[in-house]
């Protein structure tokens, strides 16, 4: 059964054969024409078990890595707090992320004043005003 895993096809396929068929190679290959020139097994068994857990490593890496949020571009943009340079009524200017932005917001808000990203369209974001929330006394 391991040595069907083995068959060239499935050496480099995508669900993870490629160690297995390393291992198992020795035995599922065709014989060494001098018997001196075989691969022993824990020498591929040395080879391939460190390559595989390398491998795995770093497939985990990279699946963290996809699931992170994006920080770049408008998708980063979204959600973030800035502060209103100039009065939006509905139009001003905006300071977010160390870069000065035009801005449009739906509810007026003065200069000085936190606000929030909700939306890139283009070069102009849409924000609102922080609510400002009162902390609770127990």
């Amino acid at each position: 059964m391991v040595e069907s895993l083995c068959l060239p096809p499935f050496a480099k396929s995508r669900e993870g054969r490629g160690t297995p068929c390393a291992v198992c190679h020795r035995k599922a290959g065709p014989p060494a024409p001098i018997p001196e020139m075989r691969v022993h097994f824990l020498t591929a068994l040395a080879v391939s078990v460190p390559l595989g857990i390398i491998t795995a490593f770093l497939m985990g890496i990279a699946v963290r890595a996809r699931r992170n949020k994006i920080v770049t571009g408008e998708q980063g943009l979204i959600g973030e707090i800035g502060i209103a340079q100039t009065t939006l009524a509905p139009t001003g200017k905006v300071f977010v992320h160390g870069e000065l932005w035009d801005a449009v917001s739906t509810v007026p808000v003065r200069a000085g004043e936190r606000i929030v990203v909700r939306q890139v369209d283009g070069l102009t974001l849409r924000v609102d005003p922080v609510l400002a929330t009162k902390p609770v006394m127990a």
